[in-house]
């Protein structure tokens, strides 16, 4: 569908992803498998635990940082 001025909407136009986006990605899955790595030496609760807790920060810095991304005009 096109507009009155003959150019697609915005909304149709296709997303690009950011050199940046893609760093916090392979960041975020370099972290999981370090997570992963270290409970996999270290088998107990304990190392659960604090796994846990590494993961839910790390998911948590990736989500803020997606949010302060989007914000930000290309």
């Amino acid at each position: 569908m096109t507009s009155p001025s003959g150019q697609a909407p915005e909304a149709d136009l296709p997303q690009r992803v950011s050199t940046l986006e893609l760093f916090f990605d392979l960041v975020f899955v370099f972290t999981i498998t370090q997570l992963t790595s270290y409970l996999a030496r270290d088998v107990t609760l304990a190392a659960a635990g604090i796994a846990l807790l590494m993961a839910v920060v790390a998911a948590a810095r990736a989500v803020e940082g997606r949010a302060g991304h989007d914000t930000v005009e290309a």
